[in-house]
């Protein structure tokens, strides 16, 4: 019984030592006050027990960098999505998280305290952690990647009708609720990375109310009358209330709809207000001297202005009208190649050339000079196409082009821009020779004896359509040139994989011919390949090849023939191409 009696006395003794101990602990661990982590103290994971003030916010900035670049799944009946932390908007509240994190164990009563620190002998605890969410990240992420989006939610508007603005009701929509995994986040957070959380699929209802939008319209007509000055290049313009009155639209901001100024919107416009902000850029030009291409450096230019710039200082403006004109940053412009740029295409010597003939008077010359004019100077960059029909449009009257023969349906007809198929032919051949790349190309339906056989395109809008395609290192100057009689387009850059046709075959297709051309290409290092070109004839104007039709006669009309014609291209020399008849760009 004494045993008993001593034993129970001697726990209670040691209780006593250990709370004591512990008191001691926890009042020595208050004075060291809020500059250190107290013991056994973690974070979303991180023991951060004994860290100073500094330590704790360096590692704080860690743990939210990790939680930025962590995958965010979220699951939802008929699929969810992964995502970002900062694609979603999440992070910590670091000062918050901070300040709390150095509390633990350094509030509370001494007796408390002093528990604390003797369960903090056997078991961590844990800090709290406190989450961010922008919700307007969330809203757009979720709605980007929802794999069964549904109806999007659209949100109350306001529009301009009769000179005042109104509201547009917003609508509901179905899907995956923005709203839903804005209110899970944070737990999710703070249940560790990576972070995971489940929500519905169903209605979807507007962030924001009526009420809210008509907040929004009525600050937009007290703007009605506000003209604001401007300043820009040392010129100064006052917005007219009409024109600020259609750059102001409702957006979500910041968890809230408010009224805005439509940075796009504005920018378009400034241009007619501040004429002297608008300088364009000089864009590198190219010339050809005695065979040889020079450029002449562009120049950077200043246009009116940043639309980002100018939405969020317009944007102060119509909350808090400033007395003085609001200077706009000018948005400086560079030329689309730049000198330097220009130097490393490395267009030095003509790498592919081709030359056609044709009578001279006739009005598709005209369309041949034309389009050679449009094209020159054009050049295209190293893993770039340049499409004839992207580039010209549609050959019309207004752009200098005139009625001519051309090919329709298999029988000569005319129309405005006959003759220009002419001009493809002899960029193709040119293209062939150089070793580029030809992914679109149609021949004639009948062969015309001015062209080398089996190699030639037609061209109509918006097809067929002719596309060279530069896969070489350097960039390649389209340089097209005439004569009365001649077209020739020759090719500038850097020797790369010159062409060589090596053999042609003919077979039959109903009663059309087939054509198939190969070409030979050598590379650099040696290597060689081949492709194949294919043409298609038809025997005769106006006979299809199921041999359907009825066949047209006329010594007026080009005849269509099987035979190859003379050679007329030629793989690039050192001669100089025949001199242009107009000035080049």
């Amino acid at each position: 019984m004494v045993a008993v009696l001593n034993r129970r006395l001697l726990l209670v003794a040691l209780a006593g030592v250990v709370l004591a101990t512990g008191f001691v602990g926890a009042t020595a661990a208050t004075a060291s006050g809020k500059n250190r982590v107290a013991r056994r103290v973690t974070l979303a994971g991180h023991n951060i027990g004994g860290m100073t003030r500094s330590e704790l916010r360096t590692e704080v900035v860690k743990i939210n960098k990790e939680l930025q670049l962590s995958r965010v799944h979220v699951t939802a009946p008929k699929g969810g999505f992964s995502s970002t932390g900062a694609a979603l908007g999440v992070a910590l509240d670091i000062n918050r998280t901070i300040s709390e994190a150095l509390e633990v164990g350094h509030k509370g009563n001494p007796i408390g305290r002093a528990a604390g620190w003797v369960r903090s002998l056997v078991s961590a605890r844990p800090a709290p952690v406190h989450v961010l969410v922008d919700r307007d990240k969330v809203h757009s992420t979720v709605r980007t990647l929802d794999p069964k989006p549904g109806v999007e939610a659209k949100e109350p508007s306001i529009a301009r009708k009769g000179g005042v603005f109104i509201v547009v009701p917003g609508q509901t929509g179905t899907g995956i609720d923005p709203a839903d995994v804005a209110e899970e986040l944070p737990d999710a957070v703070r249940a560790g990375l990576p972070v995971k959380l489940k929500v519905d699929r169903g209605r979807v209802s507007p962030r924001f109310t009526t009420a809210d939008a008509e907040a929004v319209a009525r600050q937009a007509n007290k703007l009605s009358s506000l003209a604001l000055r401007i300043a820009a290049a040392g010129e100064t313009a006052t917005v007219p209330p009409g024109a600020l009155a259609g750059w102001l639209e409702a957006r979500p901001v910041g968890g809230s709809l408010r009224l805005v100024v439509n940075g796009e919107r504005a920018s378009g416009d400034l241009p007619a207000l501040i004429p002297a902000a608008t300088k364009p850029a000089t864009e590198t030009k190219w010339s050809v001297v005695g065979d040889r291409p020079v450029y002449t450096a562009g120049s950077a230019g200043t246009s009116c202005c940043d639309p980002a710039k100018v939405e969020q200082l317009l944007t102060d403006a119509i909350r808090r009208p400033p007395a003085q004109p609001i200077a706009l940053p000018l948005q400086v412009t560079e030329p689309k190649i730049s000198g330097a740029r220009a130097e490393e295409l490395a267009i030095k010597e003509p790498v592919g050339r081709a030359s056609t003939s044709h009578p001279a008077g006739q009005p598709r010359v005209k369309n041949i000079h034309r389009i050679a004019d449009l094209v020159r100077g054009q050049v295209i960059l190293p893993n770039s196409r340049l499409s004839i029909n992207n580039l010209v449009g549609r050959r019309t009257a207004a752009k200098g082009f005139v009625n001519a023969p051309v090919i329709e349906d298999g029988r000569f007809s005319e129309d405005i821009g006959g003759g220009v198929s002419q001009f493809a032919t002899t960029l193709f051949n040119a293209a062939f020779h150089a070793g580029l790349s030809i992914p679109t190309y149609q021949s004639h339906s009948i062969y015309i004896k001015r062209y080398p056989y089996g190699r030639e395109a037609t061209l109509n809008f918006p097809q067929p359509d002719l596309v060279i395609e530069n896969k070489t290192p350097y960039g390649v100057l389209v340089w097209p040139t005439y004569s009365a009689t001649t077209i020739s387009v020759t090719l500038y850059s850097t020797k790369h994989a010159p062409g060589t046709q090596i053999a042609q075959s003919e077979s039959k297709s109903g009663v059309c011919t087939v054509v198939k051309t190969i070409r030979e290409r050598t590379f650099p290092d040696g290597r060689k390949s081949t492709d194949t070109f294919t043409a298609r004839y038809r025997p005769q104007e106006g006979v299809n090849c199921d041999g359907s039709g009825t066949p047209v006669t006329s010594t007026t009309r080009p005849t269509a023939t099987t035979k190859p014609a003379p050679a007329t291209t030629s793989p690039p020399t050192t001669a100089a191409p025949p001199p242009p008849t107009t000035a080049a760009p």
